[in-house]
């Protein structure tokens, strides 16, 4: 009984067997590789989402140590630690108690306490107004990520009318709702 193509004229040299089985494994491994490159891009490209959750701060222990980003810890900058958040990613912080916000960059891992999200630097914590109470909720939201743009770009794309940045520690002022942002400029200068 012949179980060949019939191109093959009859017998089937060993060759082709082997050829027909690469190629149908090679096959199914690129589409494999194919397709996890693609939903690999996909998940790459969508933004991660806004959470709620507990920040500690850290700060005088850690200074000048270096982080997991490889640059050192320097508490008075804008910066923190995040358990999954790709390092360099910019996010807004925000105080749920009093609104305040700060726009932090992720240079370390952590925290490494129970029911705590994020961990600012002292700098950004006393913006925050958290340095007493020591843990606050708040708000992370994910402005820039995997080191995609300037920060300057993310955080002009980001800011909201009325804003104010102060580039230099990276915090976003916002103008009361009630005052335009006109009035809160001619105050200023």
């Amino acid at each position: 009984m012949q179980t060949g193509p019939e191109w093959a004229g009859g017998a089937i040299p060993r060759l082709f067997v082997c050829a027909a089985r690469v190629s149908r494994r090679l096959a199914i491994i690129l589409m494999a590789v194919v397709t996890g490159t693609v939903a690999m891009a996909a998940e790459q490209d969508a933004r991660p989402a806004a959470q709620v959750g507990r920040a500690s701060w850290y700060g005088a222990a850690f200074h000048l140590r270096q982080t997991a980003s490889g640059e050192r810890f320097d508490q008075h900058r804008m910066t923190c630690a995040h358990r999954t958040l790709p390092l360099g990613t910019t996010v807004r912080v925000t105080n749920l108690l009093n609104g305040r916000s700060v726009l932090v960059t992720i240079t370390d891992r952590g925290p490494f306490r129970r029911h705590r999200d994020i961990d600012v630097s002292y700098g950004a914590a006393r913006v925050l107004g958290m340095v007493q109470r020591g843990v606050a909720r708040v708000r992370i939201e994910p402005v820039s990520w995997h080191g995609s743009g300037a920060r300057e770009a993310a955080v002009a794309a980001y800011q909201a009318p009325g804003a104010e940045v102060n580039r230099a520690c990276g915090i976003v002022h916002h103008a009361p709702e009630d005052v335009s942002a006109d009035a809160v400029a001619g105050e200023r200068g």
